[in-house]
């Protein structure tokens, strides 16, 4: 009697995993695009994760590649690298923590033997889980051995599901047949890059009304940070970190920013990494209601002066050999 029940026991958990994959295959077939129960899938959504994934798979070798959140896919344009003769792939996407990047480079970096690697550390992504980025990468790239990592080790049944619907919808629909959503406000030009269609910042009377708050990065994202540091020193890469530009009403809000700062500093030296700072630099002049179309994202105005500032201090620290556009601005360089 108990070995029957035993027996019944073990195939009913045998069977339970492929039930559930079936009813995921199921809903991926009836479900199409609508609401479904602890499962979300973002295939060609707002962050053109869809193209710029599509993309970076025939990308074969780049000076400088990007990596981090929407500050990156949105605030480098390599075709401002172009002008100087600099080859460039932006593979940032939504919500994109060190967690996220470093599965990202582990499945792309040994293809496209970057020379140098420019890593957006933004408070916020530094102080995240990486649940959101998880869900964008697995609907957007090819099942693999990292995106199945990525989503064991993120441990958050949203991301399993998420992948395992990924995985049922590509068994009707590969995701090659899929196609990027029409997004207004902004524009997919290539590399990885989306240019925002936005030319002035509508939120600052919010900003203005802001509490201030305390950041601090989580002990998982600095973790991943220094295995990204290692994967990057295995495939002959250099790191460069950076703190993308921001409102200063925005910055104004973080409290312990000297603070976040510093200590993001200490972690790079220890590295030898070069940190750029550009929130607290006086020769980037960046008006809030122009160059920003919300508290944090650059328009393609503010994107232009960024670029061509980051540009200039590559020269100054000897990364490349070309003559930058300069900025009617002092000339101060603090890294």
């Amino acid at each position: 009697m108990i070995k029957k029940f035993a027996l019944k026991a073990l195939l009913f958990t045998l069977t339970l995993p492929v039930l559930y994959f079936g009813a995921i295959v199921c809903l991926s077939v009836i479900s199409q695009e609508g609401p479904l129960p602890n499962i979300r899938s973002t295939t060609g959504g707002v962050g053109f994760s869809l193209l710029r994934m599509r993309e970076v798979q025939q990308v074969k070798q780049v000076d400088f590649l990007f990596v981090g959140s929407s500050h990156v896919y949105r605030g480098f344009d390599p075709r401002i690298f172009d002008q100087q003769g600099i080859r460039s792939f932006n593979l940032g996407s939504p919500l994109q923590t060190p967690f996220n990047s470093y599965f990202v480079l582990k499945e792309h970096l040994p293809n496209i033997k970057a020379k140098y690697i420019v890593m957006d550390l933004y408070w916020d992504i530094m102080a995240g889980d990486g649940v959101e980025s998880s869900i964008d990468l697995v609907s957007n790239m090819p099942v693999s051995a990292n995106t199945i990592s990525m989503t064991a080790l993120n441990n958050e049944l949203m991301v399993t599901n998420s992948l395992l619907y990924a995985m049922a919808k590509r068994l009707h629909t590969p995701l090659t047949h899929e196609k990027q959503k029409t997004i207004k406000t902004a524009v997919y030009t290539g590399r990885g890059y989306a240019a925002s269609l936005k030319t002035s910042n509508q939120h600052l009377d919010d900003l203005r009304m802001a509490e201030p708050v305390n950041v601090e990065p989580s002990d998982m994202q600095l973790r991943y940070l220094q295995k990204i540091i290692s994967l990057a020193e295995e495939q002959g890469a250099q790191m460069i970190f950076v703190l993308t530009p921001v409102t200063k009403e925005y910055k104004n809000t973080v409290a312990n920013y000297k603070q976040f700062s510093e200590s993001i500093h200490k972690l790079a030296a220890a590295n030898g990494i070069v940190l750029l700072d550009y929130n607290t630099r006086t020769d980037l002049k960046l008006s809030s209601l122009h160059d920003f179309y919300d508290k944090h994202h650059l328009t393609q105005e503010g994107v232009q002066k960024f670029n061509t500032t980051f540009i200039r201090d590559l020269q100054k620290l000897g990364y490349i050999q070309v003559a930058a556009p300069k900025l009617a601005a002092n000339d101060d360089f603090d890294q």
